[in-house]
């Protein structure tokens, strides 16, 4: 994968010795200033090579961290990790889209990724493991078949509707399955032959019509637990 042009930038505070320093006395602390906190982000994990989590005080600082961070990194190896926006007493499920990026959050980690997260978010926790949805990687030349395929996105939270629209929904027709996931810019079309998808395309909510291919994708989940479909 192609480095972003901004790692050069990476590069070079690789090579100074007091990054070294600081990187062999974490945790520690030290003052940094709020635009550079991203470039210092971005060397340190390349530094030390393994996942790293900075927690900062909101999720608006969070999310500008990651944000800038990706400029640096690239997309796929940065995460933000927002607060649910709802308290777990409440009994209500976050937004879809919250869901997604605190899913997306939890996976990038454990490939060794960048994660900013609130304080918040952090103090909040996740659902154990074995109650978690786990993300669906949809690809060409699957054979997951249409019933498999929704049944999977219904088990990730997704709600079932008649025509896509935002994210967290799905629909089935024919032998064509839409979805919108909740980490994405755009819904998917999944066309079946068969079993076996066929292709996938990117899609317009608002006319419907087919923008571009999608070779694969990943479609996190759009609810924290597995919700009760008996």
């Amino acid at each position: 994968m192609d480095r972003p042009v901004l790692h050069a930038f990476v590069d070079e505070l690789l090579e100074d010795e007091r990054l070294a320093a600081f990187a062999e006395a974490l945790p520690t602390r030290a003052r940094v200033s709020e635009p550079a906190l991203p470039l210092l982000l971005a060397s340190l994990h390349e530094r030390l090579n393994r996942g790293l989590v900075c927690a900062l005080p909101e999720d608006a600082d969070a999310r500008d961290a990651a944000e800038a961070a990706a400029w640096f990194l690239g997309e796929d190896r940065v995460a933000l990790l927002p607060s649910r926006g709802v308290h777990w007493a409440s009994g209500l499920e976050p937004p879809p889209h919250l869901v997604g990026e605190r899913a997306r959050a939890l996976d990038v980690l454990a490939r060794g990724g960048l994660v900013c997260a609130s304080a918040t978010a952090l103090a909040e926790g996740m659902p154990p493991a074995g109650e978690r949805p786990e993300p669906i990687v949809v690809a060409q030349g699957q054979e997951p078949g249409i019933d498999l395929l929704a049944e999977g996105f219904a088990l990730a939270g997704y709600e079932r509707v008649e025509r896509v629209e935002e994210r967290g929904q799905f629909a089935v027709r024919g032998g064509l399955v839409d979805v919108f996931p909740t980490t994405g810019r755009e819904p998917l079309r999944i066309e079946l032959f068969g079993d076996e998808i066929e292709s996938i395309r990117a899609f317009s909510p608002f006319t419907q019509r087919a923008l571009h291919p999608v070779e694969s994708a990943v479609v996190y989940p759009a609810a924290e637990r597995r919700p009760d479909l008996s």
